[in-house]
């Protein structure tokens, strides 16, 4: 950290501290339960899938809000200084986590970081609670990829991380913690099954998206090739004419009936791509973030997959 991020670093935790001895306020563990943080929907999810309502589970994001454009409140500092669990992503979209948990005194709060996570995962083969393998060999290139969440299988490792932390920090409600944590996983291994069929059975593997790309874990995963406008979750505003002629011409190859937009999207490009090819367009859920009304009507990860699922279908057939 440069000098004048710990400069403000320290103001703000100097702030903090005198606010919360003038007020007693922020004290969001006095009912005993143990405090989750979650920095987006998806780790959110998996959060309050394992703890339930045992624990209490919160989320930085604010539902319909750009989450690569987030920005801690000095009310999210107040929480974090309160906090017994952090479940962030990390990556460069999160590179404020070390200058926010500093100045919220939190610095040695329990963490679980899902990309440090997924990575020593694939990188050791480690074997999965089902007994299958996901190996550095299996033919794929893996890159950082902030999304890591958007394969099931890796979803699943950053579920068990949050059910051993939850586990070793409040052992009296261990078993809890496990009954949640296998039904939920049960579901979701069923939708990844569920993926793996439509895409053996499908008439073609490659799916076209005329938008941003967080799609990198899942498309290697399920065996998929992929088109995109955007690499990953890039900046730029609009692609370039020659990019929306490659999506025109790669959907006119493959003969797909669907262009991919995601979640939050203007779908311009998508739009552009077919006004000129005749597709059709269909969302493809990333889990970054949800809207104000899907949050509030309880959606889950779990849901979100399974519309994933039959949008696929539906794309590579």
């Amino acid at each position: 950290m440069n000098k004048s991020r710990r400069i403000l670093a320290g103001l703000l935790a100097a702030v903090f501290c005198g606010s919360f001895t003038a007020c007693g306020t922020n004290s969001v563990a006095s009912d005993g339960k143990l405090t989750v943080v979650a920095t987006n929907f998806a780790l959110y999810d998996f959060a309050r899938a394992v703890c339930g309502d045992t624990c209490d589970v919160r989320m930085l994001l604010s539902p319909g809000s750009e989450s690569h454009d987030f920005e801690a409140t000095l009310a999210d500092i107040a929480l974090l200084a309160e906090t017994d669990v952090f479940v962030y992503v990390g990556g460069e979209s999160e590179e404020w986590v070390p200058d926010v948990l500093e100045a919220a005194g939190a610095a040695d709060v329990t963490q679980v970081c899902a990309i440090e996570l997924v990575e020593t995962y694939i990188n050791a083969g480690t074997e999965s609670d089902s007994g299958d393998e996901h190996s550095e060999d299996d033919g794929h290139h893996h890159e950082i990829d902030e999304h890591v969440w958007t394969s099931i299988p890796n979803a699943r490792v950053i579920l068990r991380e949050i059910l051993d932390t939850a586990a070793m920090l409040d052992e009296e409600n261990n078993d809890t913690y496990r009954a949640n944590y296998d039904a939920y996983l049960e579901e979701l291994m069923q939708i990844d099954a569920e993926i793996r069929e439509i895409v053996a059975a499908a008439a073609r593997d490659t799916v076209i998206f005329a938008d941003r790309f967080p799609f990198r874990y899942f498309t290697e995963e399920y065996g998929l090739s992929y088109c995109a406008a955007f690499d990953g979750c890039s900046s730029a505003v609009e692609p370039s004419l020659s990019v929306v002629n490659t999506l025109i011409e790669r959907v006119n190859e493959t003969g797909s009936s669907t262009v991919f937009s995601i979640e939050f999207s203007d779908r311009k490009t998508a739009e552009a791509v077919a006004a000129e090819t005749g597709c059709d367009i269909l969302e493809f859920h990333s889990a970054h973030n949800v809207s104000r009304a899907d949050f509030e009507s309880g959606i889950t990860y779990a849901d979100i997959m399974r519309i994933n699922a039959q949008n696929l279908k539906l794309a590579l057939n």
